[in-house]
């Protein structure tokens, strides 16, 4: 039996070793990968620890559900694991995922962010600033200085005849880390309108005779996008616009004079708001206004460059559906106003 001994003791000991390269594997050193991939993770709230291991295991994030959890107990992490987005990359180890699952690294902590068509480059810092994710200033800032900062990068910036980049930033959902500053947030929506609304115009305008620039149809797209409440009437305003362009009239666009007066939206525009000495107000400038004045979205930009054919001058809208009442002349135009003042509510 004592000549069996020291063999026992080195059995024992080689195993107590390779238990322990093992953890010390698991828990410092990634899965094997060659992909280099990137995966986002939604926790929901009340998600069990048991389930936010198998999805970490479904993603081939971790080895082991069961070593996940032990190992986030004897951290004492296994009850601050909190609901959010994340992103994990495949070298991050075991004590990496635990951390971030701790919200341990706010560069990886993802906030869903959804800019809505229509938003301008103030709205959209607003909203930064509301989840907390960049100081409004700041982004503002920088945007003014986008275009020459990415103009080698995106060719629709040289398309731009001027240095705001209003319009250009594409409204749509996006997963923001709080680690991000300006530079990254906005070439994140200059991507996505690059993939989107630059590409339709790429594919469109060599098939196309496109008499106005891609600056212009832009332009035309952020002011449909603010005057139409429902999509569909969106190719027969754009054409009222331009019967209203060949016939040289003003556009009269109301969501241009509450754009001139600094505004987001306003309840209802009056007489002497059409007065705003600004290149914005379509009242008393004909043409298109030097920039748009929101983000539009690509239905939008589709109307702009496909109207829907018409002799239409005019419109006004229902205030209960959104809905336009479309007509060829102002004597109708004025009678449709007197109509619906009769039947809606103030």
């Amino acid at each position: 039996m004592k000549k069996w001994l020291p063999a026992l003791g080195a059995f024992i000991f080689f195993v107590f070793l390779g238990s322990s390269l093992l953890v010390y594997t698991w828990v410092y050193f990634p899965l094997p990968s060659s992909t280099q991939k990137v995966t986002t993770l939604y926790v929901a709230p009340g998600t069990s620890i048991q389930q936010i291991g198998k999805n970490l295991k479904s993603n081939k994030l971790i080895w082991n559900v069961t070593f996940f959890k032990l190992f986030s107990r004897i951290r004492n992490q296994d009850r601050k694991l909190m609901a959010g987005y994340y992103i994990f990359h495949d070298t991050d180890t075991l004590r990496d995922i635990v951390d971030i699952l701790a919200q341990k690294k706010p560069s990886r902590i993802y906030v869903r962010l959804t800019i809505p068509e229509g938003y301008s480059i103030h709205d959209i810092a607003d909203l930064l600033e509301k989840k907390h994710l960049i100081k409004k200033d700041d982004f503002l800032q920088f945007c003014t200085q986008g275009k020459d900062v990415f103009k080698s990068q995106y060719d629709f910036l040289n398309e731009n005849p001027t240095n705001n980049i209003e319009g250009y930033l594409f409204p749509d959902t996006y997963f923001i880390s709080y680690g991000m500053d300006s530079k990254q947030i906005v070439n994140m929506f200059l991507k996505q309108f690059d993939k989107t609304i630059y590409a339709y115009w790429k594919s469109n305008a060599t098939t196309n005779n496109m008499p106005l620039s891609f600056h212009n149809y832009l332009t035309m797209a952020s002011i449909i996008e603010k005057e139409a409440k429902h999509a569909e009437e969106m190719p027969t305003i754009a054409q009222v616009f331009y019967n209203r362009i060949k016939k040289k009239m003003p556009l009269a666009s109301d969501p241009t004079v509450i754009y001139a007066l600094g505004l987001s939206t306003k309840g209802k525009v009056y007489y002497s708001d059409l007065k705003v000495n600004s290149p914005y107000n379509t009242y008393i400038n004909k043409g298109l206004p030097p920039t748009p004045i929101g983000a539009p979205g690509l239905q939008a930009f589709k109307s702009a460059l496909a109207p829907s054919p018409n002799a239409y001058l005019f419109f006004v809208a229902n205030q209960q559906t959104g809905k336009h009442v479309f007509t060829k002349n102002y004597k109708d135009h004025l009678a449709v106003q007197r109509q619906m003042k009769l039947t809606q509510k103030p």
